[in-house]
């Protein structure tokens, strides 16, 4: 039962996702899949960096290093829900008020990715804990040039965090139980530190990529979301 701890993460998400797509305008419709894909696609490229100083879940095929499958499909949907999340609560609709930062975008993106990968592969510091803190730093500084966005980057990251702790409480407190003693390589260590038998770097990494990914598109493209709300 062990192997499913990964994927069913991912399918617990699923409903959230799909409820979200039928819910929210076209514009956003397109970003969680389009945006949905890169995430799937990085997930798979830097799994082999997580296996190394954060988890080793049970392959769901059972081959020694292999989660494309699981990668592709937590990627997709954690980034999904982020990017729409705050539109369907709070009935909003993007719009193109504000000046586009595409190519600082890029650099942003970038910026983190490379930041994980130099701090995480050359100087060792703990990678889930390095993505997070590059992805919330990287979303602050946006937030400084586009002070609209923080309500929104605050409240996603809050909502991101609430749905998958939430599954987390399901899957490994009543499914799996112990699942995160047997596979968080943090387990016997210094960070062996847990929030309702859940590993406290987990909210961390929660809240930080709903703070980044929810508002990295509307910065880009220059929008800003108006509610719709009477």
């Amino acid at each position: 039962m062990d192997r499913f701890g990964y994927i069913g993460i991912g399918i617990m998400m699923l409903p959230f996702w799909i409820f979200l797509y039928m819910n929210v305008d076209k514009v956003v419709k397109d970003k969680m899949i389009k945006h949905g894909m890169i995430g799937a696609i990085i997930a798979i490229a830097t799994e082999h960096i997580f296996i190394k100083d954060y988890w080793v879940p049970p392959p769901l095929f059972g081959i020694e290093g292999f989660y494309s499958l699981e990668d592709f499909i937590y990627g997709f949907l954690i980034v999904g829900i982020s990017i729409s999340i705050y539109n369907y609560v709070f009935a909003s609709e993007p719009k193109h008020i504000h000046k586009k930062y595409r190519v600082f975008s890029y650099a942003l993106v970038i910026l983190v990715l490379g930041s994980f990968y130099i701090l995480s592969t050359i100087y060792g510091y703990n990678s889930t804990i390095v993505i997070s803190l590059a992805m919330f730093a990287a979303a602050v500084v946006m937030i400084i040039i586009r002070n609209d966005l923080w309500k929104k980057a605050l409240m996603s990251g809050l909502m991101v965090l609430f749905i998958l702790i939430f599954i987390h409480m399901i899957l490994f407190n009543i499914f799996l139980t112990g699942w995160w003693h047997r596979y968080w390589l943090l387990a016997d260590g210094p960070y062996a530190y847990y929030i309702l038998n859940i590993p406290w770097i987990e909210y961390i990494w929660y809240f930080s990529i709903g703070f980044f990914m929810s508002i990295i598109s509307d910065f880009s493209h220059g929008r800003a979301n108006n509610s719709t709300k009477k």
